[in-house]
């Protein structure tokens, strides 16, 4: 069976769904029409209120609420999912964002997550995120930060707690520092909450020698 074939095939078995509402759609979007004009919505709102950027210089693509939101559900679907959809339509968003504030770089790198989280849901997706991103842009993707196992996931913890513990979780991967020499990073992860995550990730590699680092979250809960 060539691979045509077998494509027809899956999506036959597993018709596409909305990862937002679950209906069925025939497009290789991840949103139906109606989640699409909500995320939109979303966008719009992040726009008017600071432009996509944080006031620690995070930019984002939409605000993850405690209430229902694309967004939320779309980084929630991303902790657990390897759908590439979903990873595209992250990727995709961020070259449109990317492109509106001129930013150019050298390598795109990923915050690392849990290695017990990894190995519990199968997915680092900051990395997937990461690598989408590399792909859309033709900017290399690098592997230049590690996660330390024995730290506490962020979420267990209140924003006093934060930064001792990010400050304490990552390390640079061997060989980063001749890579990142003088070079300008584009530093991606799922959701930007106090910013401490990005925070200790961006001070490591501008210890590695990078010259610039350029923070972009999926959504931004703070």
């Amino acid at each position: 069976m060539n691979i045509f074939l077998f494509s027809v095939l899956l999506k036959a078995l597993f018709p596409p769904r909305c990862l937002c509402c679950r209906v069925l759609i025939d497009t290789e979007s991840p949103l139906c029409d109606n989640c699409d004009l909500l995320w939109r919505a979303e966008r719009d709102a992040s726009r008017k209120r600071d432009g996509f950027r944080r006031t620690d210089g995070t930019f984002y693509l939409a605000a993850y609420t405690k209430g229902r939101s694309v967004a939320r559900t779309l980084v929630l679907c991303a902790k657990r999912s390897n759908e590439r959809r979903l990873y595209k339509f992250f990727a995709d968003e961020m070259v449109e964002l990317i492109a509106g504030h001129n930013i150019t770089a050298d390598y795109i790198v990923n915050v690392p997550r849990r290695p017990a989280a990894v190995r519990n849901t199968g997915v680092d997706q900051a990395q997937l995120t990461a690598k989408a991103l590399a792909a859309a842009t033709g900017i290399p993707y690098l592997s230049a930060l590690r996660h330390r196992n024995f730290t506490r996931a962020q979420k267990t913890l209140d924003a006093a707690q934060r930064a001792g513990n990010a400050a304490s979780a990552y390390k640079s991967a061997r060989g980063a520092e001749t890579k990142l020499a003088d070079k300008t990073v584009i530093l991606v992860d799922d959701v930007a909450t106090t910013g401490s995550t990005l925070a200790a990730c961006e001070m490591l590699l501008r210890t590695a020698g990078a010259a610039r680092v350029i923070k972009i979250a999926a959504a931004s809960a703070g």
